[in-house]
């Protein structure tokens, strides 16, 4: 997840922990993070360190934001299949056309209730980990 405010980051982690996600979760807090990131990632000896298999990505974060990360996401071969979802405090519709266009796999405004925000990752675990059919980047 790539999010500068810390209190939300907070009630992410323990929504999570709800929800019983599986896997590791990984918080940086603007897009120039999250690219050098995946940049290591991406260079790890033998692609020992595989991608993530999801992104939680803000608009408004410092040095990079939402839209410039997911077009540098969109841009880089290694990267592109990742999905991303837009998850923000804005609900203005140029950004969620933006998001889309940028390719963007969903744009989810972030809620002002810790039960509502539980019930969107249930939404997200279930769909995107138990439905969807997920690039393998293992190999």
């Amino acid at each position: 997840m790539a999010d500068d405010d810390l209190d939300f980051s907070s009630l992410m982690i323990e929504a999570l922990k709800q929800v019983k996600i599986a896997g590791e979760f990984r918080r940086v807090v603007d897009g120039e993070e999250l690219i050098e990131h995946l940049a290591r990632l991406k260079n790890s000896p033998n692609g020992q360190l595989l991608p993530p298999d999801l992104i939680l990505l803000d608009l408004n974060m410092p040095r990079k934001n939402g839209f410039e990360t997911l077009k540098a996401i969109r841009a880089d071969q290694a990267w592109c299949r990742i999905p991303v979802i837009m998850f923000t405090i804005s609900k203005d519709t140029r950004d969620v056309l933006r998001s889309y266009e940028l390719g963007a796999n969903t744009f989810m405004p972030k809620p002002f209730s810790f039960n509502v925000l539980v019930k969107m990752l249930q939404a997200v675990k279930e769909y995107w980990f138990d439905f969807a059919e997920l690039p393998d980047f293992s190999g």
